[in-house]
Order: structure tokens, then C-alpha cells, then sequence
């Protein structure tokens, strides 16, 4: 696992070491697939640097290498209103970037239908069409986060 922040400085560090990681998977395991999984330090993922790290090495690997490339499609933290956004703009990204396979699809029996519906609807997409969505997804995530953050830290009463 690429850690963004503790093992690789950032988003490109990470997918570098992601194509160098799938080299070493497809040695080792004699297999025509490999998995990427880019996080943070906290452990969070469907953010926009871990979508960009993971889209950086699926693509690369899908051009250069010719492996299917795999990984988790949701969003963090688990079971949350936001984590269903996450898992759209993930869905939404790792579709249009290569993704192969989903190891993860979601991790309640309603994330993992919505992600194959839109799955469907957005392969084949056009690639800036597919990435304007996935940063409109996202910037609707930050703002639901914002918003979560100022009302648990408002006091009852306060003005």
C-alpha cells in the first residue's frame, strides 16, 4: 500500500511507486493483474491526490505494461453519506482510467449496486468529461465535510 504523506511525499511520488509495486506483483505472482490501493497517513482514500495517484498508475500500467489494474471503488469513512459521494467520484475516475477489476465495491449492500450502475453509466465516457465529473462529485464531498465540521463545533446557544 502507497502511503501519501509517510512512504511517498505525494500524489505522483505514490503512483510511481504504485507502476514499480504492479512490476514487482506481476514478478512475483507470475500473473497478468495487479491491485493499487494509494491512502493517506490517517487512512483515508477517495480524495482527490489518491484518485489522481491511483488514475497516474492505471494508466500507465494499462499502456506500458499491459496489466489489468485493480482496486478498492469507495469512499471514507465507511458507511457515511459522503463515503456513497467518494465511491461515485472514485467509481467515476478509476472507470475512465483503466480499472479492471474491483476487489471492493463498496462496503454495505447499497454502495456496491449504485457504484455498478455508475460503472455502467460512465464507461466509455469521454476522459475530460469523466474527470470534470469526478471534481464536481469531489468538490460537493469538501463541501459536505466542511459543513459537518462547522456544526459539530458549534456550541448549543452560541451565536
Amino acid at each position: 500500500m502507497s502511503l501519501i504523506g509517510g512512504l511517498c511525499r505525494n500524489a505522483v511520488d505514490v503512483s510511481i511507486t504504485m507502476v514499480a509495486n504492479a512490476l514487482a506483483q506481476i514478478s512475483y505472482g507470475q500473473g497478468p493483474t495487479c491491485s493499487f490501493f494509494p491512502n493517506h497517513m490517517d487512512g483515508s482514500w477517495g480524495t482527490p491526490q489518491s484518485i489522481w495517484a491511483f488514475s497516474a498508475a492505471a494508466r500507465a500500467s494499462e499502456r506500458n505494461i499491459k496489466v489489468a489494474a485493480g482496486s478498492c471503488v469507495c469512499g471514507s469513512p465507511w458507511r457515511t453519506p459522503v463515503a456513497l459521494m467518494q465511491a461515485a467520484a472514485v467509481a467515476t475516475a478509476y472507470t475512465n482510467s483503466g480499472l479492471a477489476y474491483a476487489w471492493i465495491a463498496g462496503h454495505t449492500g447499497l454502495e456496491s449496486p449504485l457504484n455498478r450502475r455508475n460503472d455502467d453509466r460512465v464507461s466509455g465516457m469521454d476522459k475530460a468529461k469523466a474527470n470534470a465529473l469526478a471534481l464536481k462529485i469531489l468538490a460537493r464531498v469538501a463541501e459536505k465535510e466542511k459543513n459537518r465540521f462547522q456544526e459539530s463545533c458549534s456550541l448549543p446557544g452560541s451565536i
